[in-house]
């Protein structure tokens, strides 16, 4: 009788447990569906995320990356206000360092939002498809490619997927990121040229071409033209093949053809000309930049014909940026 109760005491004991287990999973699961919203989508589709990267492409800082980190680096202008701190390595008006600002926000904009579209259009993704991955592609190695023109080695490889557990990339050499773009881009044209019209981003997706795919191909065979342009002299052997193959191929040949995002004047909006208001601010004495000696006297010693526009519009404002360093 003793081990028919004891028995009877270990069933109950096991039939609790049991019914504890299974009340707890009934509630876990009533739990997690009180609190999945059924109006919100769980993964984001790949057009969204590639029209927000191409808009942070090609409507980035244009301040910090185009005038003064490449402007002022290359002593095209000169600067005798605040703005001359794209001279130094340290912004002393707490405005933060300006060469950490570009490098910071092309990886925190543009590229986290084209390596998920990367992943998302490629093999086993949400939205695989390859055509939609070239695109994709192609606006990653442009955005890569200003790194490593600015910097030398960076994160390319691991770059940029922090949402991935990747907090601490390691850094490619140039060559090697160099090697990896212009071998990519090859793909991504010959992807497109094989693509149908009615397989790459609609035209309300695609800021830049409107759905064009003729120009997608120009597009990228035309940016690893560049990239092989500027990598010839490191490696004549390599880059000169590649040179060859991209003349071969159609490039960008028209302004009509141009990689562009069409802006308007507006600070209303959306998509506002920066450069707008960068004028504005030039105008207004916000910004004080001028043309530099250097920068005239070369244009002038290479009879450039953009000489008479540039001292005609500005001539005064040409700033003797030597003489004053020699006082």
């Amino acid at each position: 009788m003793k081990t028919i109760e004891k028995n009877k005491g270990k069933f109950k004991a096991i039939l609790a447990i049991l019914m504890m287990l299974l009340t707890r999973t009934a509630c876990d699961k009533r739990w997690e569906e009180m609190n999945t919203d059924p109006n919100r989508i769980s993964t984001l589709p790949d057009e969204y995320l590639f029209t927000s990267a191409v808009y942070g492409t090609f409507h980035g800082p244009i301040d910090r990356l185009d005038v003064d980190f490449g402007g002022q680096y290359s002593h095209i202008w000169v600067s005798s206000n605040w703005v001359r701190e794209a001279d130094k390595y340290i912004d002393i008006n707490a405005q933060g360092d300006i060469a950490e600002r570009v490098y910071n926000s092309i990886y925190e904009g543009p590229i986290r939002n084209i390596n998920e579209v990367l992943m998302l259009t490629g093999s086993g993704g949400a939205f695989e498809d390859e055509v939609r991955y070239a695109q994709a592609c192609v606006i990653a190695v442009l955005n890569f490619s200003r790194l490593a023109d600015l910097f030398g080695d960076i994160p390319y490889s691991e770059g940029g997927m922090g949402k991935y557990d990747i907090l601490r990339p390691k850094y490619d050499s140039q060559s090697e990121i160099y090697s990896d773009m212009v071998s990519k881009l090859k793909e991504c044209v010959t992807v497109l040229k094989n693509a149908g019209n009615d397989k790459v981003y609609a035209s309300n997706e695609d800021l830049i071409y409107a759905g064009n795919r003729e120009n997608w191909v120009r597009f990228a065979n035309s940016l690893r033209l560049r990239l092989a342009m500027r990598a010839r002299n490191a490696d004549p052997s390599k880059y000169n093949a590649v040179i060859t193959e991209c003349l071969a191929e159609p490039l960008i040949e028209t302004n009509l053809q141009n990689a562009k995002l069409d802006c308007f004047d507006s600070d209303n909006g959306e998509l506002y000309n920066p450069w707008n208001d960068y004028y504005i601010n030039i105008s207004s004495s916000t910004y004080v930049l001028n043309w530099s000696e250097k920068f005239i006297n070369t244009l002038k010693e290479s009879n450039d014909p953009r000489l008479p526009f540039f001292s005609s519009k500005i001539k005064r404002s040409i700033c003797r940026h030597a003489k004053r360093t020699k006082r």
